[in-house]
C-alpha cells in the first residue's frame, strides 16, 4: 500500500501542474483578447470601422478608458496578463516542490534512520591496512 505521504505528495505534484498549464492558458487567451482589442481599437482610429459603443464595462473590457495613441498605453495592459501568469506559475512552482518534498520526506526519514549513531570522539575505529590475512598493520 502507498503511503500517505506519497499520496498526498502525487497530490501536490498535480495540482502545480494544473496551476501551471492555467497559468499558461490564461496568458495565451489573455494575450489573445487584448491583441483583438487593440486590432479593433485601431480599426476604429483609422475609421475602417464603425465605432463601438462608447460606454464600456472596465471589469470586462481592460482597453476600456485607456488610450492606445499615449506612450507606454499598451506596455501597460501586457504587463497585467505577465505579472499574473507570473504569479500562478510561481504559486504551481511551490505546490510542485511542496509534493516532491512530501514525496521524498519518507525516504530522506528512512535514510537518517538507519543510519548509526555517531562514534564518540574519544572510540577510536581499528581498520586494517593491507591485505586481509598477510598482516596488514592497523
Amino acid at each position: 500500500m502507498v503511503s500517505p505521504y506519497k499520496l498526498i505528495g502525487y497530490a501536490l505534484q498535480i495540482a502545480g501542474m494544473a496551476v501551471m498549464m492555467f497559468a499558461f492558458l490564461t496568458l495565451v487567451g489573455g494575450l489573445q483578447k487584448t491583441m483583438s482589442g487593440l486590432s479593433s481599437s485601431f480599426y476604429e482610429q483609422a475609421g475602417m470601422t464603425s465605432p463601438s459603443a462608447p460606454k464600456c464595462d472596465p471589469k470586462t473590457n481592460e482597453l476600456c478608458g485607456i488610450d492606445v495613441s499615449k506612450e507606454g498605453a499598451i506596455e501597460s495592459v501586457f504587463s497585467k496578463k505577465v505579472y499574473e501568469f507570473i504569479f500562478y506559475l510561481g504559486a504551481g512552482i511551490v505546490l510542485l516542490f511542496m509534493g516532491l518534498l512530501m514525496r521524498s520526506s519518507e525516504g530522506v526519514g528512512g535514510f537518517f534512520s538507519s543510519m548509526p549513531e555517531r562514534q564518540k570522539a574519544k572510540e577510536r575505529i581499528r581498520i586494517q591496512v593491507g591485505k586481509p590475512g598477510w598482516g596488514g598493520q592497523f
